[in-house]
């Protein structure tokens, strides 16, 4: 019942391998504790309000928690909060534990209780790097989000301090709220006067007071559009000539990146105020604590393989978008409002195990294709993933695929196999279920929960349900499935316009990769939708180059009676839209005959014209012809004062 027989590729064993010998986690943040002097409108996890903070371990707690770190060699311990320097003493006994060990410690700060002394006292100790936050130029900005009269001039004043006394990397975080959005350039340039080693930008998340506070304080989707613009703008012009740094931070990227690619071997780990071991703060579970057993014990017992339990995949799959993170899931905790789901890798002995009472379903309407092969194997074509090809199922993964009718827990399904199979080792029979549902979820031929609708805006109505809009975060799923599964055999059921860049990767559209374009608006998504799905979809990207100016048709996948709508949509707002300045769309293809008809005389009739040709001069193994459209400088403008008016 091996997952060779099934036919479904397993992941690189890479991972696996690091995981068997890793000592440690490189990076680890602690919450040192959850008290705050401030009591900030966007605070995600609601610091001085918590309930973390009524049960937060003790100082000789903190000291043996310490003293278990040292035989693990961290790389980085970042003292996170609340406020840190509320138990400044401790920060200071406990760095000096890990630094004289040979790890790295660093904190974040609202800068209010930095003095010199405190400064000095910290780099003693072996604390060679701070974060402060700066929410805006002046003190009117910063202080309406912080709430504290002084503290814009304390923190300024906290980062000259740490400058002076010799700290050698000083962060500063700026969250981005609509009313100090557009400072961007000038914080950047006070950063650059303070020289600071790196600002960094992520969005406002709606968890903690910042759910609470969303309504007034989070930037509007064209608010973030015209930011990025502006980091685009400061990384371009002031990439060599400044010390200073500039970086646009995606909060979701590890809940996608740690439950796929990562989940054999995570090397970070993060501990709350009160001890609990967690995997992301802006998840509501946690997997031990460290006043049942210690950290170590914790990593020995397979922390490092943590994101291959199912419950922490379930709780990350929900977000696939900044706004999803405030969420309000039935069943499911509000994270830093709730109790957490609480299990334990060591008490539980549960790890790298899934609920046992979920209900896998196999969706037959998943399959593209199926076939009865000889003595009982089964042939499948997923509709999420066809890049698979043909998958050949042996005759027990097939059962599995049978009993997994949404009536049966996997408890039942593998009780069923030890009944059939009593001469085997139960543990072994209960293995092979798991990887096999493993592996069909990540086919995409299992489904474990159902799907909450995204919401759309731009819409453009069309004849009939139809309606265009621009792709946002919000749409990762859909669209990852549509690019998925719009091939060959949906081109034998309706009249499509195809059309793939002949220099896309074959990777380019996993999850992951997926997300950074969405995140960072360097591949705009057009969208032709009906109802609830998709029904065609135009991409264009960003110049590879922040000094081009020519944009590059991607993807276009579209039924040809709604073609001309979509493409004369994506051409007229992409300059609107775009993060970067455009003066033109390219379109690449190694040779014109290769192009449908209809694509072929529309680009001929909108404009494009032939601009040159590249004898493999990308490296790609083909020659390229290249066709481009540009924008007036009339249109550039006009796309530039409109911009202003949206945001």
């Amino acid at each position: 019942m091996g997952l060779t027989e099934v036919g479904i590729p397993e992941e690189s064993s890479v991972p696996m391998k690091h995981a068997r010998i890793l000592r440690g986690p490189y990076q680890m943040s602690f919450d040192i504790t959850n008290k705050c002097n401030f009591r900030c409108l966007h605070c995600y996890n609601r610091s001085g309000e918590n309930p973390v903070i009524e049960r937060e371990l003790t100082d000789d707690e903190v000291l043996e928690f310490a003293n278990d770190l040292v035989s693990l060699k961290l790389f980085n311990l970042c003292f996170c909060g609340g406020e840190p320097l509320l138990r400044f003493e401790l920060m200071c006994k406990v760095a000096q534990i890990l630094s004289t060990s040979g790890s790295r410690v660093s904190f974040v700060s609202n800068g209010s209780l930095i003095t010199e002394e405190v400064a000095r006292k910290l780099l003693v100790h072996g604390v060679t790097a701070a974060q402060i936050s700066l929410d805006g130029d002046n003190p009117i900005s910063h202080e309406r989000l912080r709430g504290v009269k002084g503290s814009f001039t304390k923190a300024v004043n906290a980062i000259r301090i740490l400058k002076e006394v010799g700290f050698p990397k000083i962060d500063v975080a700026f969250c981005p709220t609509r009313w100090n959005i557009g400072e961007i350039e000038n914080v950047f340039f006070l950063c650059k006067e303070l020289r600071i080693t790196r600002l960094r930008v992520q969005p406002l998340m709606p968890l903690g007071r910042g759910k609470e506070n969303a309504e007034f304080i989070v930037p509007t989707p064209l608010q973030y559009r015209e930011l990025v613009r502006k980091i685009n703008y400061l990384k371009k012009e002031y990439s060599t000539s400044s010390d200073t740094t500039i970086e646009w931070g995606d909060p979701v990227d590890h809940l996608i990146r740690l439950p796929t690619i990562l989940r054999h071997c995570s090397t970070l780990a993060e501990v709350k105020a009160d001890g609990s071991i967690e995997v992301s703060p802006y998840l509501p579970i946690t997997v031990g604590n460290i006043r049942r057993h210690k950290f170590s014990e914790y990593w020995s017992a397979g922390l490092v393989r943590v994101w291959e339990i199912p419950k922490l995949q379930e709780l990350a799959t929900r977000i696939v978008s900044v706004k999803d993170m405030g969420r309000n899931d039935k069943g499911v905790p509000t994270v830093w409002f709730d109790e957490d789901i609480t299990i334990d890798i060591i008490d539980d002995n549960n790890f790298g195990g899934p609920n046992e009472k979920a209900k896998p379903v196999f969706r037959k309407e998943s399959l593209l294709y199926e076939r009865e092969e000889k003595e009982s194997y089964l042939t499948i074509i997923s509709k999420t993933h066809p890049e698979a090809k043909e998958v050949i199922i042996n005759p027990t993964a097939r059962k599995i695929l049978e009993l997994a009718d949404g009536t049966r827990t996997i408890e039942e399904i593998e009780t069923h196999f030890t009944n059939k199979y009593p001469e085997i080792y139960k543990e072994k029979i209960k293995a092979d279920v798991l990887r096999a549902l493993s592996s069909f979820t990540r086919l995409g031929v299992i489904d474990w929960e159902d799907e909450n609708p995204f919401l759309y805006k731009y819409e453009e109505p069309l004849t009939g349900r139809y309606y265009l809009c621009i792709g946002q975060e919000d749409n990762l799923k859909d669209i990852e499935s549509f690019i998925g599964f719009a091939e060959e055999p949906i081109k034998a059921r309706k009249k499509l316009v195809l059309y793939k860049n002949p220099v896309i990767t074959t990777d380019e559209y996993t999850k992951l990769k997926l997300r950074k374009k969405l995140f960072d608006f360097s591949e705009e998504f057009f969208l032709l939708r009906r109802d609830s799905g998709i029904e065609g979809l135009i991409s264009i990207a960003l110049p590879s180059h922040p000094k081009e100016l020519g944009a590059v048709l991607k993807l276009i996948i579209c039924p040809e009676n709604f073609f001309k709508d979509l493409f004369k949509y994506s051409k007229d707002y992409f300059p609107y839209l775009a993060v970067r300045d455009v003066s033109k769309i390219k379109f690449y293809e190694t040779n014109m005959e290769r192009v449908n008809d209809t694509l072929k005389n529309f680009l001929l009739e909108e404009g494009f014209k032939k601009e040159g040709e590249l004898k493999d001069e990308l490296g790609f193994g083909k020659d390229l012809v290249i066709y481009s459209l540009g924008y007036t400088q009339e249109f550039i403008e006009k796309a530039k004062e409109a911009r202003k008016e949206f945001i």
